[in-house]
């Protein structure tokens, strides 16, 4: 047998390299191994992997968007689809395919994909910032946060895609490659710190919000979410090991399939996020929601029975469609709910021989609707509630040709009010400055954010539709400019001409209607709080506009006439039974600007639109004015502390209901008979 032990004049052979070795396939000559099958296997697996992934991706975005606009949307379809034009470009170079002249068609599709695969998919993180990011501190962590995602894109792309087609050439190929290896670390490293940057956000931010909650399952939900953002940091940690170990096929090929399930969870992390932002309805309207945050009212309007009837539904699985209580708009600002399950302090509301004739079933509109607002006997407040839904979905405002205000609306205040007089309705244009306007609205934002650090509710469960419709109480409790606007008098004087003297602020309260925030029901207020015949006006509200109203951003839907006078003197609809079936068909949009004054009668019927914007935030300030015999049943004014109590004018005290003997329902002297005294007349 011959001998294998080689002589010493014998050269041994160099084993062939490996495609897994460090530094393999960074040049075309390196990654040359035709005896290397189980990379070409690879290759091809991860490439059908990695658009497979993609094209998911796409397809989800074009079956849950309702519409296709907006930075979030297009950032994650474009950074989803950019996966496919990098993958088949790695496929085509490292498996040799293109050659000579044609590889530059491969490099150009690595780096046509590989720009918005990585910053497309910042981008969909910081798009939705927004949900959680508001206020001065807000606007300075999204504007710095782009100018990073812009900045990294600068100074990580060019170079790394100058060394990349030089890497691929002929003329001082070594030299680019080794000048690419180094920026790849560089870039990487990059990219990892800013993706950090981004989840920590979400994560710090989503923690001060759900620690406000009390629902059962907000530990899971804490938990889940920083779980996915875990994995999202660990697989590009693990992206950046291939990197410093030089693996270059395993880490370019590998990225393609990582990008692909980062986005996917990042759309998952997104949609949970928008169920507690946005209380089941994400901001790219994906749909009816079914998420419910019970969270307790630390103002004690939750009953145990409301909370456990929604809990026990949610446990089920069942969809919860009681617990978006769009109808129910205004109900806190009247009743306070913790005595609705019983009450023997009013005798029950005697039935009309009409109640249930006309037989059919009207937003909810029935007897035991005002038997909630004036604190009758109800035994279930869920029951009562359910029979208070009503699905007048998002009205079309394309049934009837939009009411442009400020087209329709004289500017001068006579005017004004005449025109409340005789529709209903009124806009009192540029009451407040730019100026003025920007300061309430950051004001306001503040104020938000000291209600929900001393854990009071911007949000009901029993009132708004979701949690992207946000509300904040005791305006005049948390800042002086809200307590100086009551004296405005522009909304003195309009309350004036329709309520006359000594009508009173039964509430003051702040609407925001965040992306996302659907519509109430239909409703006018004083068909919520006065038993009909509504043939007067009782109450009305004026509305500040720190926002520009439009249809798109939530703004509020009227029916023209719907309180307007006929012959008889009588409103027009002055009844429940009244009230057509086609009546959310009749809404128009109210729209206005930044400082316009609205004053509505409450006598109006009237909706909230569903915000269907990406973006944009509508905010209202809303004083509920009634007339004086008209005492708040919610008295929102007695958490005033004796502080600000004793800092306010005799007239404020008075529009408020603080003094002694407000709220009689006369004004003036009260000698207005010739035989006031009687003891007078009989000694005479």
């Amino acid at each position: 047998m011959a001998s294998t032990t080689p002589s010493p004049g014998d050269t041994i052979p160099t084993p062939a390299p490996s495609w897994i070795d460090p530094g393999a396939g960074l040049t075309p000559e390196a990654r040359r191994n035709d005896h290397a099958v189980s990379m070409r296997i690879f290759i091809i697996s991860i490439t059908l992997l990695s658009v497979y992934n993609a094209t998911e991706l796409a397809v989800l975005c074009f079956l849950t968007f309702k519409h296709y606009r907006g930075l979030y949307f297009y950032s994650l379809l474009i950074s989803g689809l950019a996966i496919i034009p990098y993958s088949l470009g790695f496929l085509l170079d490292l498996l040799d395919i293109t050659t000579g002249k044609t590889r530059w068609l491969a490099v150009t599709m690595i780096t046509v994909g590989w720009w918005p695969m990585v910053t497309g998919q910042a981008l969909v993180l910081w798009s939705r910032l927004h949900l959680l990011l508001v206020g001065d501190r807000g606007d300075k962590i999204i504007r710095r946060t782009l100018v990073m995602i812009v900045v990294d894109a600068i100074i990580f792309h060019l170079p790394t895609t100058v060394f990349t087609y030089g890497s691929n050439g002929n003329i001082n190929t070594e030299v680019f490659a080794r000048g690419y290896n180094i920026m790849e670390k560089i870039q990487m490293t990059g990219f990892f710190c800013q993706e950090v940057v981004l989840s920590s956000i979400y994560i710090v931010e989503t923690f001060k919000l759900l620690k406000t909650s009390l629902q059962p399952d907000t530990r899971t939900t804490m938990k889940q979410l920083v779980a996915v953002n875990a994995v999202i940091i660990v697989m590009d940690l693990g992206l950046l090991g291939l990197e410093a170990a030089s693996l270059y096929i395993l880490e370019t090929m590998l990225k393609g399939v990582v990008y692909g399930i980062k986005l996917k969870l990042e759309f998952a992390i997104l949609g949970k996020l928008v169920r507690f932002v946005g209380g089941g309805r994400p901001s790219f309207d994906q749909g009816p929601g079914t998420y419910f945050d019970p969270r307790k009212n630390s103002v004690g309007f939750v009953s145990a029975v409301t909370a456990t009837t929604c809990r026990k539904k949610r446990d089920r699985g069942v969809e919860d469609e009681e617990v978006v209580l769009g109808d129910m708009d205004h109900i806190s600002e009247f009743v306070d709910l913790e005595r609705v399950g019983e009450d023997i302090t009013r005798p029950s509301r005697s039935r009309d021989s009409r109640s249930g004739s006309r037989g059919r079933r009207w937003v909810g509109l029935d007897h035991r609707e005002h038997d909630f607002a004036r604190f009758q006997h109800v035994e279930d407040v869920t029951k009562l509630r359910d029979s208070l839904i009503g699905d007048i979905g998002d009205a079309d405002p394309t049934r009837h040709p939009d009411v442009h205000i400020s087209a329709s609306m004289p500017d001068s205040q006579t005017e004004a009010k005449a025109h409340l007089k005789e529709h209903g309705w009124a806009r009192v244009p540029s009451v407040l400055s730019k100026e003025e306007v920007s300061h309430a609205l950051d004001r306001l934002w503040k104020a938000k954010a000291t209600v929900e650090a001393d854990a009071e509710e911007t949000y009901l469960q029993f009132l708004d539709p979701n949690l992207s419709n946000i509300r904040i109480f005791y305006l005049l409790a948390v800042d002086k400019i809200f307590r100086d606007l009551i004296s405005h008098h522009t909304a003195i004087e309009m309350a004036k001409s329709v309520l006359g003297d000594g009508s009173i602020i039964s509430n003051f309260t702040a609407n925001i209607a965040r992306p996302g925030s659907q519509n109430m029901a239909l409703h006018s207020d004083q068909s919520i709080v006065f038993p009909d015949p509504w043939q007067d006006i009782w109450a009305l509200n004026v509305i500040w506009c720190l926002t520009d109203v439009t249809k798109e951003n939530g703004g509020t839907l009227y029916i023209p006439g719907s309180n307007e006078h006929i012959e008889s003197m009588l409103s027009q609809w002055t009844t429940k039974e009244e009230v057509p079936d086609n009546a959310p068909e009749l809404l128009v949009p109210f729209e206005a600007k930044a400082g316009d004054t609205l004053v509505i009668d409450g006598r109006v019927w009237h909706t909230s639109r569903s915000n269907i914007t990406e973006d944009e935030d509508r905010a209202l300030l809303i004083w509920y004015y009634t007339k004086g015999f008209m005492r708040q049943q919610v008295n929102w004014t007695a958490k005033l502390s004796k502080e600000i109590q004793d800092s306010l004018t005799p007239e404020q005290k008075e529009w408020l209901g603080l003094g002694v003997v407000g709220n009689i329902g006369v004004t003036g002297d009260f000698r207005y008979m010739s035989v006031q005294y009687p003891d007078v007349k009989l000694r005479n």
